[in-house]
């Protein structure tokens, strides 16, 4: 756990350096964003449990965007391995920054891999496997025009369960092409 702590760590202290350099040197780094394909990979943490995934964007138009993604939730003593596969609207919050700082709205499926005896997961355990979502998405250029970071934050909501919602942060190295082709 040490290693995704310190990789994260240094993931954000480039995004910071790089937003830096843009304002020492009078760059714009909130620059209209066209609309474009992403696709990227990355980790986070899903309830209590460390994940990793992949997830790909496409454009709907001029502002909006569609994700979809799928990650592995490790096992973590008593909950259960999962697969996590998520499908969100990305709905920016100022049109000329497309898709830098947006509001997530969409659902998560959930899908338990081996479970135990004597597993006590955060997530429910009545049949129903697929819940909505709400969050918000951060961008910024990370390496060069074609690569950017990506932090999600997001809640989950599970209904009447005694933890009715539960949290998600993801953070991702996107690619997409430059020029902002779709």
């Amino acid at each position: 756990m040490k290693i995704v702590t310190a990789a994260f760590a240094t993931v954000l202290a480039c995004g910071a350096h790089t937003h830096a350099q843009g304002l020492q040197t009078g760059g714009t780094i909130d620059a209209t964003v066209p609309p474009r394909f992403e696709l990227g990979g990355g980790g986070g943490v899903s309830g209590t449990s460390p994940d990793v995934g992949a997830l790909a964007s496409f454009p709907l138009g001029d502002r909006l965007s569609l994700d979809v993604g799928a990650s592995y939730v490790l096992r973590v003593w008593r909950s259960p391995a999962y697969v996590l596969s998520q499908a969100q609207l990305r709905i920016p919050f100022r049109a000329r920054l497309r898709s830098r700082y947006s509001l997530l709205v969409g659902v998560t499926h959930l899908e338990p891999i081996d479970p135990r005896p004597g597993d006590s997961p955060l997530w429910r355990e009545d049949g129903v496997d697929t819940f909505p979502h709400a969050g918000a998405s951060l961008q910024w250029p990370l390496l060069g025009p074609d690569a950017d970071l990506r932090v999600d934050a997001q809640v989950i909501v599970q209904g009447g369960e005694l933890i009715p919602v539960a949290p998600r942060v993801v953070a991702a190295v996107v690619w997409h092409p430059t020029g902002g082709t779709r």
